[in-house]
């Protein structure tokens, strides 16, 4: 039927039943299938919180970024960090060569300073964090150029992450 304007309809959300075997971890959202959706939603809509403080976290720009590294102290002293891996089990043989290849020099591991030169073993049954050290600057006139293009490799490097380590 013809009609200029329709009001007050819900939109559909379609479900397919499928008799598969049942889990006794399964939810309703997952055996219907809507855990999916759940999910996408709630990261579009939702806010996150921080733990610490309570404030909402929001998304920065690198010019806000390189701002608040801006407002140290002259002459402060301080490290680019791409966390890559957090708390997360396997040997990451592949990684570490991979950041070796590209030109990187120095890793944190498990919060211990090492050199990608020397020969790195890890438990692949433990859990490890990773963190690149991408550049080390001094708060100074000129270094927004060169702190701009450290925090944008950073956040490349670690899906959108980065950490400001102060020296000293």
């Amino acid at each position: 039927p013809d009609a200029d304007l329709i009001e007050g309809l819900s939109p559909s959300i379609a479900l397919q039943q499928e008799n598969r075997g049942r889990n006794p971890r399964s939810t309703v959202g997952t055996a219907t299938e809507i855990y999916d959706f759940l999910r996408l939603l709630f990261a579009r809509v939702g806010e996150v919180v921080s733990h610490r403080s309570g404030e909402v976290m929001r998304r920065h720009t690198i010019d806000e970024m390189v701002d608040a590294v801006e407002a140290l102290p002259e002459r402060s002293k301080f490290s680019v960090v791409a966390p890559v891996v957090i708390g997360r089990p396997g040997d990451h043989g592949e990684l570490l060569e991979d950041l070796r290849r590209q030109g990187f020099v120095r890793v944190a591991i498990d919060d211990a300073l090492r050199d990608l030169d020397e020969d790195i073993s890890l438990d692949p049954q433990q859990r490890h964090s990773i963190e690149v050290y991408v550049d080390r600057l001094v708060r100074k006139p000129g270094i927004r150029g060169r702190l701009a293009d450290s925090i944008a490799l950073a956040l490349r490097l670690a899906a959108g992450k980065v950490v400001i380590y102060p020296l000293e």
